[in-house]
């Protein structure tokens, strides 16, 4: 998604799902953004995993992404 310019904003547990050969697939894009290159301003995402960057008023980047994914690498590995 972000070779493409797409800022997800939404990555947890509940927005992946598995296919019949055990590859994990994402879904809902709802809240995902094309940014290209850019910066984004806008507040959303789930509460428990957004950055401080995010209430930086210089905006947000492929960072809040990143954030995210380690925030669900540490809930799959605690449980």
């Amino acid at each position: 998604l972000h070779e493409e310019g797409i800022l997800y904003r939404d990555l947890k547990a509940s927005n992946l799902l598995i296919d019949e050969t055990g590859v994990v697939k994402l879904v809902d894009f709802g809240l995902s953004k094309k940014i290209g290159s850019n910066k984004t301003k806008s507040l959303c995402g789930t509460a428990h995993s957004l950055p401080p960057e995010i209430f930086d008023p210089q905006g947000y980047g492929f960072s809040l992404d990143y954030f995210s994914l380690g925030i669900l690498t540490f809930e799959l590995l605690t449980g």
